[in-house]
């Protein structure tokens, strides 16, 4: 159809069509028709695994028009995504959507309401038992099928995209000459790798939180599993390193039930049992008590999965409560860890920053998602690597306050405050997804992480380095947050100079 119509267009004389051409055109109302006829266009989603929010973003696909989804099996592999797509909708305000598929699909957002609250949006559930789904121009109609395909992906892509940047190559070249004056390191573990580094919803650049923390050639423990993590490691590693990874991933740690800290938990626990196989043992999972409302109803009416899994309440590894019972100290051990300790932080109801001691005497502090909060300087008192959260720069102070997260500077002093010899800044809001914005003179122990960033513990010196040839490379999107700071500040001083005027003449 579509080359028919090209044809057809291509042996229109370019003359005539200009000829033709009214002299006068009122574009106000040509462009009013055709956003009428726009509006009366719908679109369908047929499976929604993870990481569809962050790909409709990537590929700029409107989802503003989308009232039906369509899953053909009671698979994460296949409603993965729903949750996040939920969110995004009723973030651009679809009044209402269809979920059309196998009994218990609906179940995925009835029993998930306690951390997925849309506001005035409608989501119904229409079973594949009923009778055909019949639109304009369409018709779907339920037919059993057998059988899965894998899509193979290649970590090698991403790498020659990035070498054939030949400012990238540059940039890295100046890094590397400034790392040659810092002392060799040989140390490994722990080893940091970065899956997801953005806040809410992911986009092109970064995912949401994710972060494998490798213990020694044995162990793992992964801190928080947003939306397509999964994916992320495939990406990084292959399909094969990646399935290597989960053989040997012990424990996860979920800091909250925000959805984009543990949408993508699931997917980890199939994809690890089926990287096990035959010697599957169920993973130490480590989260707040309410997630098990959520996976009981995934287990009862999606797919089995109490087998994945043995769950610790985050509750239980408290520092103000008494040792942990022998069981879990036995099973952090196996784990590779030799301490696990919590903290409430300054987020929502049952939201936890933790500490995590190596057996070899490394510590790492991981935040969460908090206020700056006391409670965390004191559990982090001198560790070796605090993760903060940054969702904001400096100058949204009272963004930060009102949505609970920290901004910046703020992240940086809780690092001052504990006495971390590196500190790691991470969960930017989207607005700074190339490079978020470090107060001026930098510290000289704090980095910034990037998806697919690999940190060797040797290597934490480094990180810092790399924020002046971050900067140079990405010298256009820093510019215009610095733009956008320098208005938003001129803005706040005019609002200021009217207020005291008006108290003046009150």
């Amino acid at each position: 159809m579509l080359q028919h119509v090209l044809q057809a267009f291509r042996r229109l004389p370019g003359h005539r069509l200009l000829a033709t051409m009214p002299k006068n055109v009122d574009l106000t109302e040509r462009r009013d028709a055709r956003s009428a006829k726009t509006k009366k266009l719908k679109s369908y989603l047929f499976n929604c695994g993870e990481g569809t929010q962050r790909l409709s973003h990537e590929r700029k696909t409107r989802l503003a028009r989308l009232e039906n989804v369509f899953v053909t099996c009671n698979s994460w592999r296949n409603v993965g995504g729903v949750l996040g797509a939920l969110l995004t909708l009723n973030d651009i305000g679809v009044p209402a959507l269809t979920l059309h598929g196998p009994p218990g699909l609906s179940s995925l957002y009835d029993d998930t309401r306690s951390f997925i609250q849309l506001r005035g949006m409608n989501v119904q559930h229409r079973s594949d038992t009923d009778s055909d789904f019949v639109d304009v121009g369409l018709k779907v109609r339920a037919v059993p099928l057998y059988g899965e395909g894998v899509l193979p992906v290649t970590p090698e892509v991403y790498r020659a995209e990035l070498a054939a940047d030949e400012t990238f190559v540059a940039r890295l070249d100046e890094y590397r000459r400034a790392r040659s004056t810092l002392p060799p390191s040989d140390d490994v573990y722990p080893q940091t790798v970065f899956l997801g580094t953005g806040s809410s919803i992911p986009n092109k650049k970064r995912n949401t939180s994710g972060i494998l923390v490798n213990l020694s050639e044995k162990h793992s423990i992964l801190l928080d599993c947003g939306e397509g993590t999964h994916g992320q490691l495939v990406r990084l590693q292959g399909s094969e390193g990646a399935a290597e990874t989960l053989r040997r991933l012990s424990a996860i740690y979920i800091s909250h039930l925000h959805a984009d800290h543990h949408i993508g938990l699931i997917s980890i626990l199939e994809a690890r049992r089926r990287a096990l196989g035959a010697d599957h043992k169920p993973c130490l999972l480590m989260a707040p008590a309410p997630i098990t409302n959520y996976l009981n109803m995934y287990h009862s009416k999606m797919a089995p999965l109490r087998d994945t899994f043995t769950l610790v309440h985050n509750a239980a590894l408290l520092t103000s409560r008494s040792p942990p019972p022998d069981w879990i100290t036995r099973r952090l051990t196996e784990a590779g860890l030799a301490q696990m300790t919590t903290c409430l932080v300054r987020h929502c109801p049952l939201a936890y920053g933790m500490r995590l001691a190596h057996t070899e005497g490394q510590e790492v502090v991981y935040s969460g998602d908090t206020r700056p909060c006391d409670e965390l300087v004191e559990l982090g008192r001198g560790c070796d690597l605090l993760i903060h959260e940054a969702t904001h720069e400096d100058e949204l102070q009272e963004e930060a306050v009102l949505r609970a997260h920290s901004t910046v500077s703020e992240a940086i002093e809780v690092g001052v405050r504990m006495g971390a010899r590196h500190v790691l800044l991470t969960h930017f809001s989207q607005r700074y997804a190339s490079l978020p914005m470090l107060p001026e003179p930098a510290p000289n122990n704090v980095g910034i992480a990037y998806d697919n960033m690999v940190i060797n513990h040797g290597h934490l010196p480094r990180v810092p380095l790399l924020y002046p040839a971050l900067r140079r490379a990405f010298a256009e999107s820093y510019d215009q947050c610095v733009e956008r700071t320098a208005k938003r500040r001129d803005r706040k001083l005019r609002e200021a100079e009217v207020l005291a005027e008006a108290e003046r003449t009150a």
